[in-house]
């Protein structure tokens, strides 16, 4: 149960972390719901990178890579499927076009 509560405290500190330091480079829509959900869950371990950093497929292998990497710090499942659905939509809506 304390790691829940300590977990939870982190994802909140690094949030507001993260926002106060993108500030230069505020990501897009970042009052919406899915930018901040974005924003929370990669701030766990990482400033949230731009979305026009990758393009969608891109965005597609870093999102499982990041999953994997989360599992393997012990983090546990780092995203339920309706968050990698609404996160994996904000990115394609904002990423980098090509290929």
């Amino acid at each position: 149960m304390n790691k829940v509560f300590l977990f939870r405290g982190l994802c909140f500190a690094f949030t507001l972390l993260a926002v106060g330091c993108n500030r230069e480079h505020p990501l897009p829509e970042a009052d919406s719901s899915s930018a901040l959900l974005y924003a929370t869950k990669c701030s766990i371990c990482h400033s949230p990178v731009q979305p026009k950093a990758h393009t969608y497929i891109g965005w597609k292998h870093v999102v499982s890579k990041m999953e994997k990497k989360a599992e393997a710090m012990g983090i546990g499942p780092l995203l339920s499927e309706e968050e990698k659905s609404v996160i994996i939509t904000y990115l394609k809506k904002h990423s980098r076009l090509g290929f």
